[in-house]
């Protein structure tokens, strides 16, 4: 009984390390907020305020972010592609709203 438990116990925290490492470095928030942070420093945005502002994201935006924001070379590049994808994004919204879908 006591092996079930250390068993279960010790999955238990290997599940919760890799929610804990997926969450923090490897998925496609953290990434994008890392590239942020290492382009403009921590002082511009930082990594909190970066995955705050990106709670609201879909996957398939976080994707279209990450695709741009990771070749990028200097901060002015990735400011540009993450101010661009915001106006896309409103610029779906205002034509979506102006149809009546």
């Amino acid at each position: 009984m006591k092996k079930l438990l250390l068993a279960v116990l010790a999955l238990l925290v290997i599940g919760l390390a890799g929610a804990m490492l997926y969450t923090t470095t490897l998925s496609p928030t953290a990434r994008i907020c890392r590239s942020v942070e290492a382009q403009c420093g921590a002082d511009t945005l930082s990594a909190s305020e970066c995955r705050e502002g990106l709670e609201g994201a879909t996957a398939h935006e976080l994707e279209e972010l990450q695709r741009c924001a990771e070749p990028s070379e200097s901060c002015v590049e990735l400011m540009a592609c993450l101010g661009g994808s915001v106006l896309r994004d409103v610029g779906r919204g205002l034509l979506r709203g102006l149809s009546g879908d």
